[in-house]
């Protein structure tokens, strides 16, 4: 960078002068030190469907993997016994072992706490949305493998005079 030579930690993302070995060591050395208090959050980088994401600071929370576990059981129809699957202990104890795994009669709490929120919300759309009236229709279909599916589809002019639909 303008004809000196500098490095970027990778843990703090500091540009730092290279002049030498001693002066990057001590500097990753402090940087280990600082993570190890807690004083130091490192950036890590995420992929999720093909785009790369930075998470910036970022810190473990309790509350927030339960959520996002509670998201994965929805949206992947999960049993809520699937915690208590032996490979997804393991997996989960080497991923992120601060995450304390919680019963399956805690997930179907979560389940339904995501689900009244999301109801709240639906609710609050249509009312910022909606004229008035609402159309509900439903499709009932069974696959291949005999799973019974049903769509539950909500049409309705918006104050715009515009027709919408929310599946």
């Amino acid at each position: 960078m303008g004809g000196v030579k500098k490095a970027r930690c990778n843990y703090c993302n500091s540009a730092l002068v290279a002049n030498g070995t001693s002066t990057l060591r001590t500097h990753k050395d402090n940087c280990l030190a600082k993570i190890a208090r807690g004083d130091l959050v490192v950036e890590l980088p995420s992929s999720f469907e093909g785009q790369v994401h930075t998470l910036g600071s970022w810190q473990f929370n309790q509350t927030d993997a339960r959520r996002a576990l509670a998201e994965m059981i929805i949206l992947d129809e999960l049993p809520f016994r699937y915690v208590e699957h032996e490979g997804f202990k393991r997996f989960m104890s080497r991923v992120c072992p601060m995450f304390v795994l919680p019963s399956r009669q805690t997930v179907r709490e979560d389940c339904i706490k995501v689900f009244f929120e999301n109801r709240d919300m639906l609710k609050d759309y249509f009312k910022a949305k909606c004229l008035g009236m609402v159309s509900l229709t439903t499709d009932c279909w069974t696959s291949l493998s005999n799973l019974n599916y049903m769509c539950v589809t909500a049409h309705f002019i918006g104050r715009d005079w515009k027709l919408y639909k929310k599946i």
